[in-house]
């Protein structure tokens, strides 16, 4: 194995890592918007995007956004100004680098230690450039290698959705810092983009004994929009 292929080896389990539930990567530091700061600047790489990601909004879910439910709020996704529907007493935070934005929004206080309970959004671009891989076999190697890992309760096969293709699956996995015997149960949903180099992954969980009260929350929260298009122009 040579240097490259170490380094991409390296690279592909890190970001596996930050794909971790319950947990705020430590990959990604903490990067709030600042009041007076450029976002075309910061961001250069949106406006080659827009459409790509205009496309997304709607291949990430299987309602678009809409207007606010009952017991829910508008919560802003920044930087990139994208709306989800979050429960009115749930938080929001944010962990971004370079190339990867990453959304938690949990019903504990991540200030106070790690959630039980939420969803989790990370995009990643530059898979290839960074792993060697194409999206696609990116996400599905780390499929095969959950499978190894953990229960599976089910999985969906690949679905064509135009620029994006989206494959699914639900685990139970260990949860022994709650408690012995304690599991999540786990709902991923990975994107990759069907000749670009871009990955998305939605992953919503909650404790396995949890589930029933929190599994329609997790379908209200599906809908969302990942960029506002107007900040961009």
């Amino acid at each position: 194995m040579n240097s490259k292929q170490k380094l991409n080896k390296h690279v592909l389990s890190a970001l596996w890592l930050s794909f971790r539930f319950g947990v705020v990567s430590p990959l990604y530091p903490k990067a709030p918007l600042q009041p007076k700061c450029n976002r075309h600047g910061r961001y250069a790489f949106w406006p080659t995007m827009k459409l790509i990601i205009t496309s997304l909004l709607c291949a990430l879910s299987f309602t678009c956004f809409g207007i606010e439910s009952e017991g829910f709020r508008t919560q802003i996704l920044e930087p990139t100004g994208g709306k989800i529907e979050v429960p009115k007493e749930w938080h929001y935070n944010e962990r971004h680098s370079s190339q990867s934005y990453t959304w938690i929004l949990s019903k504990e206080d991540l200030e106070k230690g790690p959630y039980i309970t939420g969803v989790r959004v990370q995009s990643i671009m530059g898979v290839e450039e960074k792993t060697g891989k194409t999206p696609e076999t990116f996400l599905r190697e780390f499929v095969e290698s959950k499978k190894e890992e953990v229960q599976v309760i089910s999985q969906c096969k690949a679905q064509d959705q135009g620029i994006f293709t989206r494959i699914c699956l639900e685990t139970i996995e260990p949860a022994a810092q709650h408690g012995e015997g304690k599991k999540f149960r786990i709902q991923y949903s990975l994107f990759w983009g069907n000749g670009i180099d871009l990955a998305v992954v939605m992953i919503a969980g909650t404790l396995e004994e949890l589930w029933p009260e929190n599994k329609e929350i997790f379908n209200s929260m599906q809908g969302f929009e990942l960029i506002d298009m107007k900040r961009f122009e």
